[in-house]
């Protein structure tokens, strides 16, 4: 930092920079800490996709998922944990049930 703004000391760097400016920087971080939906955390290796929820309600165990996705059987039972993609996981089961015919 100091080899960027040109003055000699830390010190220097410190009482040049606007209060306002950090302030505002921080309101910013907190904002879209905040907008950050809760569910996109903790996805760093696994890239869902509609077919992931559709072999996994066919039946296919975690672990053959995770080789395929390159991650762990564990983080795949997170997400599927998950109440958003549970929701997902059993509307995609119930469709591919097979239709029982009515007795009349």
């Amino acid at each position: 930092m100091i080899e960027a703004t040109g003055l000699r000391t830390v010190e220097n760097v410190l009482r040049n920079i606007d209060p306002q400016i950090i302030r505002a920087a921080l309101e910013t971080d907190a904002d879209l800490a905040r907008d950050t939906c809760p569910a996109d955390r903790g996805l760093r290796r696994l890239v869902p996709n509609s077919d992931l929820i559709r072999r996994r309600a066919s039946g296919q165990t975690l672990r053959s998922l995770a080789a395929d996705y390159d991650v762990s059987h564990t983080t795949l039972s997170r997400y599927f944990r998950r109440p958003s993609v549970a929701k997902q996981l059993y509307a995609q089961q119930r469709r591919q049930r097979p239709r029982r015919p009515r007795a009349t």
